[in-house]
């Protein structure tokens, strides 16, 4: 009856998801520095001028990480999240400031007005063609990476995303009083137990063939994402904004055929006289209520036979199926409770067995928004831009689907769960602002095999050797207010407890001085290299030991603030109490 659409058509590339599209943060960064030399960001007399600098890897997976944790913990102002505590002890994130440093404020700036997901250099085609050119790229990836790493059940739903956005677009749609979440841009969606197989946004052209044989825009993209199933007779449980008869005999033309499942309207799409019901009140309508009919529609030779049922509830209410064997009650017992005998009873009753169905299988969809909105990204903030916030749901939902899988793994290998939603949107968080922590490149350093280690020895060079002939021990790792970061310093070490012991030792040369006073010295007294390679400040040198999991010696009164303070420079003068000469 209908033919799959043609992905090769060039109107239809917007839609297209293959692996051609290559993606990485490399190109983004690529685009934004594009963008900015468009823009002769830095310049005198234009924009930013002398205060812009061209982005790196690291600065665009950094900042959103920190859109990331400001959904878990929504501040008014995005900005606030990159001062310390000490700044901004409601909301200020010593991490984040740690990662972000200096000049917070204008590499916000920075990043909102030059961030781009699309090469800026590319002529834009119309709109007609492919009207959200700007997140096109990222949404070709996102299509093919979404149905590589998921396998679609048998049963799964559609039903609409709305993407909030509150600044103005010809493209932004009322979405009525129901919606919570407000006006926006909305897609139909795929989704099976909360994750978002795929998707077509309702502003994108649909196919003129599917278009020219009366099909409306609506059905066009539904038919479409039908036909990347990649199996036979999946079944799509809708509700009654998609559900006609046509569309049902249609989804089963296809080449893969499509089952389809849900409430009918009464009213313009194919519901037979034979089965419609009259609303009744008062006592006519109990009398009524728990009537059902039901019909088959005969269709052609190419099509399978359809259910068309009503049954009167409070009011009646219709269900088209084209995988229903039987219409009959089915017993559900569910537990009440009873005042009387003060417990929780077990209570049966009947309910239609295509209601049933229906109501265990239409909510993979609600289930994918419930987890994307209780974290939304931006929660305070404008989006004025119509294509941020396209790429923010995009991101969101990557997010979900990603909770969705590392779950149905667990439960796959009958382990349990190691983070919840919140913890696991936490991780994703602090591993864009720190990356080479959480994701290195290389999970176990050369040489810590047995095999690399002997061949490690055999090539090592024998330590040089002082004037007095005793070998030259090599320096540990220089403190300084870098190096005591928390998230990224070399000394990020001295807090972790879990792994390493930090046990006092004695020290490894004669006369050493305490690290952290020396370093609380120099913040405090600016010195030349000279001095500083014979500093010795007052105290320094009283009960020194040595830890070798941070190879640093301390003295006694500094041992404990450097192994549980976060941040040591806002309070050098209290722990440390270093005296001026």
């Amino acid at each position: 009856m209908t033919q799959a659409m043609n992905l090769e058509d060039p109107v239809a590339a917007n839609v297209k998801g293959d692996k051609t599209t290559k993606f990485s943060v490399a190109n983004w960064t690529a685009y934004s520095n594009a963008k900015a030399m468009m823009c002769n960001a830095g310049e005198p007399g234009s924009i930013y001028a002398g205060k812009f600098k061209p982005f790196k890897n690291e600065d665009i997976t950094a900042m959103l990480g920190v859109y990331i944790i400001d959904g878990l913990a929504p501040s008014p102002q995005l900005t606030w999240k990159m001062q310390d505590q000490e700044r901004q002890p409601t909301h200020g994130n010593d991490r984040i400031a740690a990662v972000i440093g200096a000049g917070w404020q204008q590499k916000h700036r920075s990043f909102r007005h030059f961030f781009a997901t699309q090469d800026p250099m590319m002529m834009a085609p119309p709109k007609t063609q492919c009207p959200n050119f700007k997140v096109d790229e990222f949404f070709r990836w996102l299509r093919y990476i979404w149905k590589e790493a998921w396998v679609l059940a048998k049963e799964f739903s559609n039903d609409e995303q709305t993407c909030k956005m509150q600044g103005k677009s010809e493209y932004k749609v009322r979405c009525g009083k129901f919606k919570r979440l407000g006006d926006g841009l909305q897609g139909d969606c795929i989704a099976d137990d909360g994750y978002t197989w795929d998707f077509y946004f309702r502003n994108e052209p649909v196919d003129p063939a599917l278009l020219a044989q009366g099909f409306c825009p609506m059905h066009c993209r539904l038919l479409h994402m039908f036909g990347n199933l990649r199996e036979h007779y999946h079944c799509c449980t809708m509700d009654n904004l998609f559900n006609s008869v046509k569309l049902a005999r249609a989804a089963y033309s296809l080449p893969k055929p499509v089952l389809v499942h849900g409430v009918l309207r009464k009213s313009g799409r194919g519901c037979p006289p034979c089965v419609m019901q009259e609303e009744k009140v008062g006592k006519h309508a109990e009398a009524a209520r728990g009537t059902v009919k039901a019909a088959v529609l005969k269709g052609d030779s190419q099509s399978s036979d359809l259910v068309v049922a009503s049954c009167y509830d409070q009011k009646p209410f219709y269900m088209i199926s084209s995988k229903c064997d039987e219409v009959s009650w089915t017993p559900v017992a569910k537990k009440v409770w009873s005042s009387n005998l003060r417990a929780n009873v077990n209570f049966t009753f009947l309910r239609w067995s295509l209601s049933h169905g229906y109501n265990f299988e239409m909510n993979d969809n609600d289930i994918a928004d419930q987890l994307r909105l209780v974290y939304r990204i931006m929660r305070f903030q404008r989006n004025n831009k119509w294509w941020w916030a396209l790429f923010l749901w995009g991101y969101e939902v990557s997010m979900v689907n990603s909770y969705v899988m590392m779950k149905r793994y667990c439960e796959m290998k009958g382990v349990p769960v190691p983070w919840n939603h919140h913890d696991w949107n936490e991780a994703i968080g602090y591993a864009h602002l720190d990356p080479h922590e959480y994701w290195p490149r290389r999970k176990s350093p050369p040489g810590t095999t047995a095999e690399g280690s002997a061949a490690a020895a055999s090539t090592t060079r024998q330590p040089k050797l002082g004037k007095n002939g005793k070998p030259i021990l090599p320096r540990g790792p220089r403190v300084d207010s870098s190096a005591l970061s928390p998230t990224r310093g070399s000394l990020k070490c001295r807090l972790d407890h879990d792994t390493r012991i930090h046990m006092p030792e004695p020290p490894l040369t004669l006369g050493a001085n305490c690290a952290l006073h020396r370093w609380a010295h120099k913040e405090t007294h600016p010195a030349t290299k000279d001095e500083e390679k014979n500093l010795k400040p007052p105290g320094s040198r009283s009960h020194v030991m040595h830890c070798k999991a941070c190879d640093v010696h301390l003295c006694l009164n500094c041992w404990a603030p450097f192994h549980t303070e976060k941040r040591l420079k806002p309070r050098v003068f209290d722990i440390l109490k270093v005296e001026d000469k």
